[in-house]
């Protein structure tokens, strides 16, 4: 098989090689091809799905895990555009991810969301790597939405941030 990882960031290639080395200790050969980032991100969203495995960095870049999941794991995302780089299909989760997002009842959408993860993660549609350790800092000058230091760690994206006047 092929890992397709970019060319913009070391830890990548780091990443594809060390799974290269493990994996012929398994009898596995796995080639590393390195691609520029434009490259790798028109794969990464294209349709066609044209590599067998791809290294990617991906942060929840909202702060409802629903969507975040639902994202990258139905069916109606593997399209031209669509987060769902696997091309994951697993009609059951498809139905429990499109009925959280119409939910109200947190508890029941909960419940939906932890299924869905559950199936997931039986059906090891990615392999988690690593989780980074992300630091941010909250100064009293800024205002607006920002993340309980709890969840910096699984979060990057600081959203709706502006000066106070």
């Amino acid at each position: 098989m092929t890992i397709t990882c970019s060319t913009a960031d070391p830890t990548d290639e780091t990443a594809a090689l060390y799974l290269q080395s493990t994996a012929r200790a398994a009898g596995i050969n796995i080639e590393v091809q390195m691609v520029t980032p434009s490259e790798r991100t028109g794969m990464m969203f294209s349709a066609d799905r044209t590599y067998d495995a791809i290294i990617v960095g991906w942060d929840a870049d909202c702060s409802d895990p629903g969507s975040y999941v639902y994202s990258l794991d139905t069916i109606s995302n593997i399209g031209d555009g669509g987060c769902n780089m696997s091309a994951y299909t697993n009609e059951k989760v498809d139905e429990l991810l499109n009925s959280i997002m119409t939910y109200t009842d947190e508890k029941g959408r909960t419940e939906e969301l932890i299924e869905a993860l559950l199936q997931i993660a039986d059906d090891c549609v990615t392999i988690n790597m690593c989780y980074p350790n992300r630091v941010c800092a909250l100064s009293k000058s800024v205002a607006g939405d920002h993340y309980d230091e709890l969840y910096t760690t699984s979060s990057a994206w600081m959203n709706y941030m502006y000066p106070v006047g």
